[in-house]
């Protein structure tokens, strides 16, 4: 199946570089769902942030 294209959009079928890299904690309310999925590296660890859309507040798992 063809992936549509749409400019300045994000699309689930192009996975490369969706999820972004970032050295702080994310703050704020995101605007689009992509806005909502972070992976921060500070030191030797990295976290998952997700913003939960029910609670308005990001939350996080650490990743291994």
């Amino acid at each position: 199946m063809p992936t549509p294209v749409f400019p300045n959009e994000n699309n689930l079928f192009n996975l490369y570089g969706f999820i972004r890299t970032i050295d702080f904690v994310p703050t704020g309310k995101p605007k689009t769902f992509a806005d909502q999925l972070f992976i921060v590296t500070a030191g030797g660890s990295s976290r998952l942030y997700i913003y939960n859309t029910n609670g308005l507040a990001w939350r996080y798992t650490t990743l291994t």
